[in-house]
């Protein structure tokens, strides 16, 4: 048997975003409840006040990333965004 669980996560968990298009990293929320046995898209939206779906990223919510790997994704997000400025 599989332990392989359900994903629910509620309207406003934070995430760690990989964006499809130009593979830059970001921090964002969910703007709807998401539940992998519903078919309703999750959509996100970014600190940076963009909004993506699901489909355009690779997303995690932040609680299920281990802290040091969750450090590391920040302080990339950080200095992707102090470049930019």
């Amino acid at each position: 048997m599989s332990d392989w669980k359900k994903t629910k996560y509620p309207k406003g968990t934070e995430v760690h975003v990989n964006l499809v298009d130009d593979n830059s990293l970001a921090i964002g929320h969910l703007l709807n409840d998401y539940d992998e046995d519903d078919s309703v898209m999750p959509y996100i939206e970014l600190t940076d006040g963009r909004k993506v779906y699901g489909y355009e990223c690779f997303w995690i919510p932040v609680e299920e990333v281990p802290e040091d790997i969750r450090k590391k994704f920040e302080d990339k997000v950080k200095e992707s965004q102090d470049a930019i400025l």
